[in-house]
C-alpha cells in the first residue's frame, strides 16, 4: 500500500473552531491508572470536522519507513469496512444492528498491539464523532507495557502532525476534534467490564486483548454493553479449548468465515497470522523449531492455530471425556487396584 498525501487527508483540519478547554477531573482507579471523567467528556461538543481517512493511511502518514506486511494491512482494511481487505472494494459501514466480530489469534511479538489495536483504535476516535474505544485485558503489565504505550506513541506523533488533536493521561485518551475517546483499563472483576453503551449519536468499540486469558464471567458483563459496531477479541493462541475466545474462534472456524473468505457483519470472522507471514521472525528460526519442537508447540506458536481437533488420531483421549471424568470421578470404595501406562 502506497502512502498517501497527508495534505489531502487532513484538509478539514483547516475547518477546525476554537477548541472547548478540557477540564481535567482526573479519577484515579485502583490500579493507579489515571482517567479523564468520562461523563464530561460525553457532553463536550467537538471542535472541528471528522477525518476521512484509513488506519493503513493514519499509519503511513504518522509512521512512513514503516512498511505494513501484507496481512497487517489486510486487517486493518477489513476493520475499516473492506470486508474482503481490498481497498478498492465498496467500505462497509458496520452499526449496532450489523456489528464487525472479528477475532485475531496471532503469536507474540507481531504488532497486534502496536499495528491492529492501536493504528485502528486510533483511526476511530479521528473519524467518528463522540464515538468510544474500550479497550480491556486481565494483565496490568500487558496495559502499560504494550497496549498503552503503542497508543500514547501513535497519539503522540497524530498531535504532532496534526496539531494538539488528543489530550491525553496514560491510557485515556480525549479527541478534541471529534468529541471521541479511546480507554484502557485492567479488567479483574465482572462489575467493572458492565455500563459501557456509545455515547448519544456515537458508536462504539468493544476490544479484549489477549482474550484468551480473560475469563468466562468478564465476558458475561462485556456482553452486557449492547450498541456496539465492533467486538474485537485479540490474543496470542490457547492452548486450552476451553473460554470464550476459544469457543468463538472455532465456530467462526466451523461456519468457515475465516481468513481468506471476507467478514460478514454481525458473525464471528477469525484471522490465524503464522509466523511466515512476519518477515522479522528469521526463517533459520523457524526451520530450526519446526524440526526441534513438539508438535503443540508448532501449532501454537509458529502457525498461531487452535488446539488439535478431538478427530485427530494422534488424540488418544478426549477433552471432553476428560472433563467429564473430572466433573463426575469415580466413588472411591477403598479396595480398588488400578494399574496404568505410560
Amino acid at each position: 500500500t502506497l502512502p498517501v498525501d497527508k495534505q489531502i487527508l487532513v484538509k478539514n483540519l483547516d475547518k477546525v473552531k476554537a477548541k472547548k478547554k478540557l477540564t481535567k477531573h482526573i479519577k484515579r482507579n485502583k490500579e493507579n491508572l489515571d482517567y479523564f471523567d468520562s461523563t464530561e467528556l460525553s457532553i463536550i461538543d467537538p471542535t472541528g470536522e471528522a477525518l476521512e481517512l484509513s488506519p493503513v493511511e493514519l499509519h503511513y502518514i504518522t509512521t512512513p519507513r514503516m512498511v505494513l506486511y501484507d496481512w497487517q494491512a489486510e486487517e486493518l482494511l477489513r476493520l475499516h469496512g473492506h470486508l474482503d481487505a481490498n481497498p478498492e472494494s465498496k467500505r462497509f459501514i458496520f452499526d449496532a444492528d450489523n456489528p464487525c466480530l472479528y477475532i485475531l489469534c496471532a503469536g507474540n511479538g507481531v504488532g497486534k498491539d502496536e499495528i491492529v489495536l492501536a493504528r485502528f483504535a486510533v483511526t476511530f476516535a479521528l473519524t467518528n464523532y463522540k464515538a468510544r474505544v474500550i479497550i480491556t485485558t486481565s494483565s496490568k503489565e500487558q496495559l502499560l507495557r504494550q497496549t498503552g504505550p503503542h497508543c500514547r506513541s501513535l497519539v503522540a506523533r497524530v498531535n504532532k502532525i496534526f496539531g494538539k488533536v488528543f489530550r491525553s493521561t496514560q491510557v485515556h485518551h480525549f479527541c478534541e476534534l471529534t468529541g471521541s475517546e479511546i480507554a484502557l483499563f485492567v479488567t479483574d472483576e465482572a462489575g467493572r467490564a458492565e455500563g459501557y453503551h456509545p455515547w448519544t449519536g456515537g458508536k462504539m468499540v468493544l476490544g479484549v486483548n489477549e482474550a484468551k486469558s480473560v475469563p468466562d464471567e468478564i465476558f458475561e458483563a462485556l456482553h452486557r454493553c449492547t450498541g456496539y459496531s465492533h467486538f474485537l477479541q485479540v490474543s496470542s493462541p490457547p492452548t486450552k479449548k476451553a473460554g470464550e475466545f476459544y469457543r468463538d474462534a472455532s465456530q467462526a472456524r466451523e461456519d468457515n468465515s475465516e481468513y481468506p473468505n471476507a467478514l460478514e457483519p454481525n458473525k464471528w470472522y477469525l484471522r490465524q497470522v503464522s509466523a511466515f507471514e512476519c518477515p522479522h521472525i528469521p526463517r533459520s528460526h523457524l526451520e530450526r523449531m519446526l524440526q526441534t519442537r513438539p508438535r503443540w508447540w508448532i501449532r501454537s506458536s509458529i502457525y498461531a492455530d487452535l488446539p488439535e481437533d478431538e478427530n485427530d488420531p494422534s488424540i488418544v483421549i478426549p477433552s471432553h471425556l476428560w472433563n467429564d471424568l473430572l466433573k463426575n470421578p469415580p466413588a472411591a470404595v477403598g479396595s480398588d487396584i488400578g494399574i496404568g501406562l505410560d
